[in-house]
């Protein structure tokens, strides 16, 4: 058996895995619901609710341990590439932003956001089923 190796341009990610949840929750428009979910930012240059707790979503996922693990994902050209993900918010960003809405309130917000979504998917695997 012989292996062969080739040199190749293409940038590498071993992040693939996460786009089928990334693509799973465009298509479900989790972003959407989520900044729905919580106020809009307070100035015009804000980032949306969906901007910090999607990157904590994947981060999770992924296996991060500290808000610091932000930027293995804002160094990974390749998954930002396929993420479609032009720039992530820093890890001060994203602490901030937790300290804001990640009390009681916070909490209850998103799991709004998740019932709101098993509810619709509940709801549209019924009319697929009865098709």
């Amino acid at each position: 058996m012989r292996l062969k190796l080739e040199r190749t341009d293409e940038r590498l990610t071993r992040r693939t895995g996460l786009i089928l949840i990334n693509r799973f929750g465009d298509k479900i428009n989790l972003a959407s619901a989520i900044n729905r979910a919580f106020r809009e930012p307070g100035s015009n240059r804000g980032l949306g609710a969906s901007d910090y707790v999607l990157p904590l979503s994947e981060m999770i996922i992924d296996g991060a341990t500290c808000l610091e693990d932000i930027r293995l994902f804002e160094n990974d050209e390749a998954y930002k590439e396929m993420a479609e993900v032009r720039h992530y918010p820093s890890s001060d960003a994203i602490g901030d932003w937790l300290r804001r809405h990640g009390g009681a309130d916070g909490e209850e917000r998103l799991w709004t956001v998740i019932a709101s979504l098993i509810q619709t998917l509940t709801w549209r695997l019924v009319l697929i089923s009865n098709t």
